[in-house]
């Protein structure tokens, strides 16, 4: 029994179906894309950062407001930035540029370690502040 033009024209038609259901509910299931992996969540419980520090609380990135920021226990992690220098050593700074922190117009990655001038005193913050003076409060900390 010979099959019939018709007939062979379903069979593909029908298997061009059920392979492309197949395939279809194997890869909407479980996609082998690499954006569509499924993330291992994070092992630790951390929920409150200081960001370099608490900025709020004293000098940015420095031992000072990291101890401040521990002694609150509000916090469950330290952040920190750092740059390396032109001669490779690691300092700790947020901005790659001196502007901000020391008012010298220069990058950290161009300076050699002993060419970097001191820290300003005050670095200026992008909100504002909350009404006592905080800094003022470590002045002799931040001194040593």
């Amino acid at each position: 029994m010979a099959l019939t033009d018709w007939q062979i024209a379903l069979i593909v038609i029908g298997a061009v179906i059920v392979v492309y259901s197949l395939l279809s509910a194997v890869l909407l299931r479980a996609p082998p894309l690499p954006w569509t992996r499924r993330k291992r969540p994070w092992p630790h419980d951390t929920r409150r950062i200081a960001h370099r520090g608490g900025s709020m609380i004293g000098p940015e990135n420095t031992l000072l407001t990291f101890r401040r920021a521990l002694a609150t226990g509000a916090v469950d992690m330290l952040e920190l930035d750092v740059c390396l220098t032109a001669d490779g050593v690691v300092v700790v700074a947020h901005d790659a540029s001196l502007t901000r922190n020391c008012g010298v117009p220069r990058g950290i990655p161009e300076t050699t370690f002993a060419e970097l001038p001191k820290t300003a005193r005050r670095i200026p913050l992008h909100f504002t502040a909350p009404e006592t003076d905080v800094w003022a409060a470590g002045e002799e900390e931040w001194a040593a």
